[in-house]
């Protein structure tokens, strides 16, 4: 199997190619989130239930129950988004006391007592070709 790295080296060598680079960047951050999904059932949840409360805290209600106001007034309906303010979920720390919740269970647990959770790198945007991931890699002609 081919590696960035060997498919970058093996295009370079191809006479008449000139500054060949990845475009794609692989050191986007991240953060990995591993349910235990074994305690996460013990406790009454699932991984659904999971991503969704961590979807609700990243990024608000409206991506998972989204909910509108109707001003009878004027006719008008508008959005009502649930969002956790950016300061209380900005280390891993405080989104590991982030609640995960269902509405089978009664009591919201911790996503740090669920899962582990690790920073790493990712890829900035992934291309595909009839459904497989891809690496795009761009050159000039030289000479050619």
């Amino acid at each position: 199997m081919l590696t960035r790295a060997s498919s970058l080296k093996r295009i370079r060598k191809v006479p008449g190619i000139a500054d060949s680079r990845i475009q794609q960047s692989y050191s986007y951050p991240q953060i990995n989130v591993a349910v235990d999904r074994t305690l996460a059932d013990e406790v009454g949840l699932s991984q659904r239930d999971v991503a969704n409360s961590l979807l609700v805290t990243l990024s608000g209600s409206g991506q998972v129950k989204p909910n509108f106001w109707l001003n009878n007034a004027n006719g008008v309906t508008y959005p009502i988004v649930v969002q956790t303010p950016q300061y209380r979920i900005d280390t891993l720390s405080h989104l590991a006391n982030a609640p995960v919740t269902s509405s089978r269970t009664e009591t919201p647990q911790y996503l740090g007592g669920l899962a582990d959770m690790t920073p790493g790198p990712s890829a900035a945007l992934v291309s595909h070709y009839d459904s497989q991931p891809v690496v795009d890699i761009y050159g000039a002609v030289q000479g050619a």
